[in-house]
């Protein structure tokens, strides 16, 4: 958990989330605990409006739980919110097992997880950084 509370953000995080947060609703949402999460945020100069960690939501990626608390907090329904996530288990399978739409960030080409062909699980959207998001989304 170290590791978390010392996490560097990619370079483009802050001028994507920033972007993004101009023209729509965002939150974060994480398995770490609030004593890594938060000072790793601040250290990255990241505001979200809804911060919702696997403490706060008492459970963890892939649970729907947490998921539904997200939707619950930013107020929308689940399949109004597009998650954005880098993790074949708990990102993907979990967002869309909740009933979310799903951006996969596949920095490798791959993220040690393959897609199964027609997996009713696969992501909506895969982007190469969180730049992709931008054209996802139309702002660009």
């Amino acid at each position: 958990m170290e590791l978390i509370g010392g996490g560097q953000a990619f370079p483009e995080t802050r001028r994507v989330v920033e972007t993004i947060s101009r023209h729509l609703p965002t939150a974060l949402m994480s398995n770490a605990d609030d004593d890594f999460l938060l000072p790793c945020l601040r250290r990255n100069a990241l505001v979200f409006p809804v911060v919702i960690s696997s403490e706060s939501a008492r459970a963890y990626k892939p649970h729907a739980a947490i998921f539904r608390e997200l939707a619950t907090q930013v107020g929308l329904p689940l399949e109004n919110i597009l998650y954005v996530g880098d993790s074949g288990l708990a990102d993907v399978i979990g967002a869309k097992n909740a009933g979310m739409q799903c951006a996969w960030v596949n920095r490798n080409d791959s993220g040690g997880w393959k897609r199964p062909a027609e997996h009713e699980f696969d992501p909506d959207y895969e982007v190469g950084s969180l730049d992709g998001l931008l054209d996802v989304l139309g702002l660009r």
